[in-house]
């Protein structure tokens, strides 16, 4: 069984890429050392930083489509199993351990990320942005804990 400590890194990345799907890969990019290879790049970096921030904003717009839908659904399991897999794989643990744990918290991110974000704008009638705002802090916190 591998170390509890990247366990919970690769839950807590994919959980992440649950909320914001290019979030943990673009943090694992930046803080995760220079022992993940191609992500190491400095362009990779780059592009992946542009994304991430990309889809924070984009998130807030009215006619985002949910992140329930199963296309979007689909590549936030694919970008939380690929988080968890490098967390695993830095470590030197099993790498498919990662994979599945990052997927699978990657869909509970998005869902209790989503459903909580709903339920607390109809409870306080406040507009949606602001709980995505909130919801952005939390998976940047997090994320960045991880990804180190």
């Amino acid at each position: 069984m591998p170390d509890s400590n990247l366990v919970a890194h690769a839950i807590v990345l994919g959980a992440v890429s649950g909320m914001r799907s290019l979030l943990g890969l673009a943090l694992l990019a930046w803080l995760g050392g220079p022992d993940l290879g191609w992500l190491s790049n400095f362009w990779v970096r780059v592009v992946l930083g542009l994304a991430a921030a990309a889809e924070i904003v984009n998130d807030k717009l009215p006619k985002t489509p949910s992140r329930l839908i199963p296309p979007a659904l689909i590549g936030r399991l694919v970008l939380g199993g690929t988080c968890g897999g490098l967390v695993m794989w830095r470590g030197q643990a099993t790498v498919w351990i990662g994979i599945g744990l990052g997927a699978l918290s990657a869909a509970g991110g998005a869902v209790v990320g989503s459903k909580v974000r709903a339920f607390l704008g109809r409870k306080t009638g406040l507009p949606d942005p602001v709980f995505g705002a909130l919801e952005d802090v939390v998976a940047i916190g997090l994320g960045v804990w991880a990804a180190m």
